[in-house]
């Protein structure tokens, strides 16, 4: 007989609310309790009740008694045995008032949190969870453990409680065993997502055979720190994953797990969205000989807020309210060994009294033939020698198929000394396709190099291919920008990270711009085919899980609205996997254990579905994976997913393997259906693996895809604005901007740019025609009004041809690195604007026109970098457009991502227009050590000014006057302040300030961000308060000791001034110069 269970989950009785006539959901609890009655008459008795945690409220004595009676209850009037009622805490029956009183129980859930790893957090949990420490460890659930005693699931005091087997018996016979997990055991009152832990003796579950384990707990995986392994244990070892907590009853169904996130029986009333719910679920085991399958029914019962208010069907669901799906199962007895099934045979299927609704395959599951129903809505399996079944993969279908190979994980620019690579293109070349796509990781750096070469090697095919960036095409390694001049320079060892060209740069024509199309051209072949892509990488090689935010899954349902009508199928491309796969976990203990599934995948799976997307590509998990993902709203459409492995089978540090190397083959065949093949190099050459090739969608499910296809095509935004601010030591910014895919309306193009500090100079405007012509135009900035700047130039060709526009500008002096930078600024009397209040600094984006998406990118010195954490999100309407648009959300979900040290990116998707978007920081505090050596500089001064005549070239070493300062902070006043007695050269004594003031825009301020400043009258260079007396020029020269690094300012100015002033050189051997002198002049005081 199958088996009913009913799961609740955050009932949350209260103690305020228990007294009678005072309790405002007794009558819900009533109606829940009559909800359950119909449908056990309906499906058969109740035989388990499943509570996942959060049963109370505060973790209070009395509110256990009366969820102890309400159970009761339950059980008398339903028949369900009290002994078959299962617990978990959560975290709202923890006692906080046992918190509170010990603060050494907080101070313990520190310790195990702040551990670097998940093997010294099992090791310090299981050494509290013993003797008396395990006692007073568990303390805070004492109220949870004394009602949960009469239920036996209790969770106290020793490691063999740490977690609960209980278990009943399925159709066949074998066992359904029940494991309960107490995710609450770090709980407090201030839980972060995140920062709990259960533990790995917890939620590891051994192998037996005729055994499959249902395991619940209060939080979902994500809530964990050692989630991620656990998600990935129990994906391959948990047949059903129950939790709650979240409030948002919703279902995830994997390649051999079904997760059931259940709803709250009741949130409290004035939670957003407030809806009460509950599951039904019904577990069956169907087999027939050796073929094992377990149906997993699943009745998401909702509140009806409307009169008559009681349970109803989730309003998603099947017309019978149930949500239905498939598990296949290891042969129960005799165990059939892999490999013993005639996969030569024709019509390899499952009986038709199998019913599924949901549908998976994946490669390590052969033992599956494959599942029909009565509207063959499943992947059929079908062998490479399977030549007379209708749509098999033969030659003579081959030759008219639309051939699609997708490629992924690639890592070009690791060394390939066995030429994996040239036998991975000559075979594709030999395969012929029409089209390859790449699923990300093209390169395993971007560095010029691997990006031109990989632009070759791709070209080489002979085919033409669309793709998508991994993590690691974002990956730009340091190397330095010049050899180093000088030993101050190379002291600071201050890389230059900006390559020559990015990703974007170099796949420009064959990174998608919202919906695409191909187009099969082969006789009786009509396939239309629409791409789309999202960008889940730009992380780190740390970061393995990859996220698409609420904005960029908003982007994709804009770009899905505009796929034609006429397109059979919608296919996305990314690189980051949804579900876990289990093979992972079977290959053993390896780096690649820790993939797991991307953050926030939920709301992404329902985003596809509900925008019509039929097929994702990804890869990133370097194994071959398919399954299909569906929800209980069947007007919503079922997505199926396709991992593809490493096409050059990179494996660790062992560089490209053939045996570890495999793609995807999709074949769209001119009968309607789309075959899907793995081909591999594990025996040593490349062929199509065993048994890999099965039917991805039948003629039927294509029909049906275009019969959902109703959304109407709207004209979306095709142009991308990619803009980088690089601040420099020097305070300089350089910002490029690219315009994409650009839509001019006319040739008059104007530019305009906004500090409040500094100037900008244009290094380049440079416009990329549709012909392929690049063609650079001199343009100069203007300022137009306060601290804005503009330059307007005409366009020598029509505006349709631009293809692209890349704007260069240099702001001297512009940008803030420190808290002393900002006080500067003010001591200076600069108005700095209300984004720079507080300390802070920004580099934003004014949306002007609509966009597909806006990205900006940031580099800070490493040295003075915030954590990803401390770098903000601005956004804010232009002034003209203020209150039209509520962004309240929007500033919620964005967010920095950080790619480097101190590197950050802002992906924003379709950006509202007349708004200004950007990244801000709290500037650091730079601490000023004092001068350590004085005496030295006394005594090297007495030789200075022949030691400069000495060391400059013609036209420098003619100065009047030549004076040392030392750096001085008085409360926010900033100075320059001679060192001793200043003096003259030629005894025209000008220099009767003891004191400079650090104004803007003059040598002092250049000098005080370790700058060589250069003030020249005759040039119309020459600030006020620059020049002393008589002179014409000044220059002040920074002297910093060796290993400090130029962020903070100099300690010591050497100025030199200029009766007359005839030097001819360059301003940068100028520089050069004086510098070089300094150096001599540090050496002098370091000696002494």
């Amino acid at each position: 007989m199958p088996i009913n269970i009913a799961h609740l989950s955050d009932i949350h009785f209260r103690r305020d609310e228990n007294p009678i006539g005072n309790d405002p959901n007794a009558n819900m609890r009533k109606e829940l309790l009559l909800d359950l009655l119909e449908l056990t008459a309906a499906q058969g008795k109740l035989d388990a009740i499943i509570v996942s945690g959060d049963i109370s409220y505060n973790g209070m004595k009395e509110e256990f008694i009366e969820a102890d009676a309400w159970l009761q209850q339950v059980c008398r009037e339903t028949g369900c045995p009290t002994s078959n009622v299962y617990l978990c805490p959560g975290n709202h029956d923890v006692s906080w008032e046992v918190l509170k009183r010990n603060p050494l129980l907080e101070a313990a859930h520190n310790s195990i949190r702040s551990k670097t790893n998940n093997e010294l957090r099992n090791a310090e949990l299981l050494s509290l969870l013993t003797g008396e420490t395990g006692k007073a460890f568990y303390s805070p659930l004492d109220n949870f453990n004394e009602f949960a005693q009469k239920y036996e699931c209790v969770f106290k005091g020793t490691k063999s409680n740490y977690a609960w087997n209980k278990q009943l018996s399925l159709d066949d016979g074998s066992l359904l065993r029940i494991r309960g997990l107490n995710s609450a055991i770090l709980s407090g009152r201030q839980d972060k997502e995140g920062q709990l832990f259960l533990g790995r003796d917890a939620w590891t579950i051994g192998r037996e055979h005729g055994v499959e384990y249902l395991v619940f707990a209060h939080h979902p995986p994500k809530w964990l720190l050692d989630g991620p392994e656990m998600d990935n244990e129990l994906e391959t070892m948990a047949r059903l994953q129950l939790y709650g907590h979240e409030h948002n009853a919703r279902i995830l169904t994997g390649t051999r797990s079904v997760k059931v996130f259940a709803g709250s029986v009741n949130p409290h009333r004035l939670e957003r969205n407030w809806l009460p719910g509950y599951n039904f679920i019904k577990i069956s085991v169907v087999t027939r000989g050796a073929e094992r399958r377990m149906n997993i029914r699943i009745f998401a019962r909702e509140w009806q807020q409307v009169t008559p208010q009681q349970f109803k069907a989730y309003a998603g669901a099947e017309k019978d309210g149930s949500h239905e799906t498939s598990i296949p199962l290891r042969p129960w007895s005799p165990p059939v060994e892999r490999g013993t099934k005639d996969l030569t045979a024709p019509h390899l299927k499952m009986p038709q009294d199998f019913p599924v609704s949901h549908r998976t395959a994946t490669r390590n599951e052969i033992e599956v033939d494959g599942v029909l129903d009565n509207e063959a809505e499943t992947i059929e399996r079908c062998s490479e020698n399977d030549s007379d079944r209708p749509g098999a993969v033969v030659d003579n279908a081959l030759d008219t198929a639309y051939r699609v190979v997708h490629l992924s994980d690639l890592h070009l620019g690791v060394s390939d000394p066995k030429g994996v690579w040239n036998s991975l293109a000559d075979y594709i070349k030999a395969l012929n396709p029409d089209l390859a796509v790449i699923t990300g990781d093209v390169v395993h750096s971007a560095t010029t190099e691997n990006l031109d070469f990989a632009s070759s090697a791709l070209n080489a095919l002979g085919v033409e291919y669309r793709l998508c960036p991994g993590n690691t095409d974002h990956i730009i390694p340091k190397v330095p920008s010049r050899k180093s001049t000088s030993r101050r320079e190379k002291a600071s060892k201050v890389p230059t990270v900006k390559p020559a060209k990015t990703f974007d740069d170099v796949f420009e024509d064959h990174l998608l711009s919202g919906a695409e199309y191909s187009t099969s051209k082969k006789p009786g072949n009509t396939w239309k085919l629409a791409f789309l892509s999202v960008d889940t990488g730009g992380t780190d090689l740390g970061e393995t899980r990859g996220e698409i935010t609420k904005f960029q899954r908003n982007a994709l349902v804009n770009s899905a609205k505009t796929v034609e009508k006429e397109a059979d199928i919608c296919i996305v491309l990314q690189h980051h996997q949804l579900l876990p796969v289990s093979i992972l976990t079977e290959d053993g203990p390896q780096a690649w254990n820790s993939h797991q599934t991307m953050d926030n995948v939920g709301p992404v799976l329902e985003t596809l579905a509900n925008s019509n997307v039929n097929l994702v590509l990804h890869g990133h998990e370097h194994r071959a994976f398919a399954a299909k993902y569906s929800t209980m709203n069947r007007k919503r459409s079922d997505v199926t997913i396709v991992g593809a492995g490493s096409a050059t089978g990179l494996t660790g540090g062992e560089g490209f393997r053939l045996e570890e190397a495999s793609f995807n083959l999709l074949e769209f065949c001119d009968d309607g259906s789309i075959l899907l093949e793995e081909h591999s190099g594990k025996s040593g050459s490349w062929r199509v693996k065993e048994g890999s090739s099965y039917e991805l969608f039948s003629a039927r499910d294509i029909q049906k895809i275009r019969q959902k296809r109703a959304s109407e095509v709207v004209n979306t935004p095709a142009m991308r604005i990619t803009k980088w601010f690089e601040f420099l030591e020097n305070r300089d910014i350089r910002v490029s901007e690219v315009r994409a895919a650009c839509d001019l309306s006319s040739r008059e193009f104007i530019y305009s740019a906004f500090n409040s500090t500094g100037t900008p100079e244009c290094e380049r405007f440079e416009v990329t025609w549709s012909d392929g012509h690049i063609q650079r135009l001199p343009v100069s900035f203007e300022n137009v009004r306060d601290h804005t700047y503009q330059f307007e130039v005409r366009l020598p060709r029509a505006p349709s041809s631009v293809r692209s526009i890349r704007v260069d500008t240099l702001w001297r002096r512009g940008g803030l690195l420190t808290v002393d930078d900002w006080d500067v600024m003010k001591f200076a009397g600069r108005v700095l604007g209300d984004q720079r209040d507080n300390y802070k600094e920004f580099a934003s984006h004014v949306v002007r026109e609509p966009l597909q998406e806006l990205v900006l990118i940031l580099q800070l010195p490493p040295q003075i970098a915030p954590s990803r954490d401390e770098v903000g999100v601005t956004v804010k309407a232009v002034p003209e457009a203020q209150g039209k648009i509520d962004y309240t959300s929007l500033r919620e979900d964005l967010k920095a991502r950080e790619i480097g040290k101190g590197r950050y990116i802002l992906s924003v998707p379709y950006p509202y227009t007349d708004t200004v978007f950007g990244l801000s920081w709290v500037l650091p505090a730079r601490e000023k050590k004092p001068l350590s050596w004085v005496s030295g500089v006394h005594a090297a001064k007495k030789g200075i000014k022949e030691l400069f005549r000495n060391r400059l070239p013609e036209g420098l070493s003619n100065f009047c006057n030549i004076e040392v300062f030392e750096s001085v902070r008085d409360q926010n006043q900033f100075h320059w302040r001679i060192v001793s007695d200043g003096g003259s050269v030629n005894g025209s004594n000008d220099m009767d300030a003891a004191v400079r003031d650090v104004a803007h825009q003059s040598i002092y301020l250049d000098c005080w961000w370790g700058n060589v400043g250069i003030s020249n009258r005759e040039a119309r260079r020459a600030s006020r308060g620059d020049l002393e007396g008589t002179e014409v020029a000044a220059i002040s020269i920074p002297i910093i000791p060796r290993g400090v690094d130029h962020i903070g300012e100099p300690p010591l100015m050497v100025r030199l001034g200029y009766a007359e002033f005839d030097y001819r050189g360059s301003e940068e051997d100028m520089r050069v110069a004086v510098l070089r002198a300094a150096d001599v002049f540090f050496n002098a005081i370091d000696n002494h």
